[in-house]
């Protein structure tokens, strides 16, 4: 029903996005309770100092609360290669926007025994998170040029124009599209 209360389409003329709010913004914590083996997190936080906040947050709390620990790192599935100006060989167009390795990283969780004296049980986490790398639709580096806080603009402004919208959705979906591609090779 969503936050007015009214039931939405696919055809209605916008689109109400709603987060974890102020407790998870990520909606980690809950997946983890339900104890969900392949958990898909797209992390469209603004975070400007690239401090993983909301995933650290959200790790946190299920760990605390219930002992399930995730462990990404290694290879090429870490935070390390989503930080901007990790694309390498450096290229100018690299060195000017800023562009990372990767826009995701891919991990194990793992669960505490589901009875006593078991094995622990392992999933999978899927992190997408909104940064720029190559490969990417032209517009995007161009709607980064006109908007030098792409893709981590304030979330105070919640009326995203059309152009910002496309913009985040595209991006969204060309770093989702990169994941699968490396996932399944």
């Amino acid at each position: 029903k969503g936050v007015l209360a009214l039931r939405h389409d696919e055809t209605d003329p916008w689109v109400e996005l709603s987060d974890g709010g102020h407790f998870d913004n990520i909606g980690l914590y809950e997946l983890v309770r339900r104890r969900v083996r392949r958990i898909i997190i797209v992390d469209g936080s603004a975070d400007p100092n690239v401090d993983f906040a909301s995933f650290a947050n959200a790790y946190e709390r299920a760990l605390v609360d219930f002992g399930v620990r995730f462990e990404i790192s290694g290879s090429k599935s870490d935070f390390n290669l989503l930080m901007p100006d990790t694309a390498r060989p450096l290229t100018p167009i690299k060195k000017r926007y800023r562009l990372a390795e990767r826009g995701f990283a891919i991990g194990r969780i793992e669960f505490p025994p589901s009875e006593p004296g078991g094995e622990p049980d392992l999933g999978w986490v899927f992190y997408i998170k909104t940064t720029l790398t190559e490969h990417l639709p032209s517009n995007l580096y161009s709607y980064k040029a006109a908007h030098p806080a792409f893709p981590d603009e304030p979330t105070s402004d919640q009326f995203f124009d059309e152009q910002q919208f496309e913009a985040y959705r595209t991006l969204g979906q060309e770093l989702a599209r990169q994941m699968v591609n490396y996932a399944t090779c």
